[in-house]
């Protein structure tokens, strides 16, 4: 039996400047596609520079890694 392929991709996200972001803490910070029967994904690790209150205007990009879950050593995970 092979792994399957799953991929998880950080949700964009917005904040003001001069405001601290959790991205992390954020609903939902994430989409997973490729799940099969009854595995899931709980949590995974996100992290961006834009979070600090001190970032500039402007666009960053968000971090994502070592997801937790149900079942996850079945797939090759792709991390966006």
């Amino acid at each position: 039996v092979t792994p399957a392929n799953l991929t998880i991709t950080a949700r964009d996200q917005n904040k003001i400047y001069g405001d601290y972001k959790d991205v992390d803490g954020a609903l939902l910070p994430f989409t997973v596609s490729g799940l099969k029967n009854f595995d899931f994904v709980t949590n995974a690790d996100l992290a961006s520079t834009g979070a600090a209150a001190t970032a500039n205007v402007g666009d960053y990009d968000i971090t994502i890694g070592n997801a937790a879950g149900f079942g996850l050593s079945n797939y090759n995970i792709t991390y966006n």
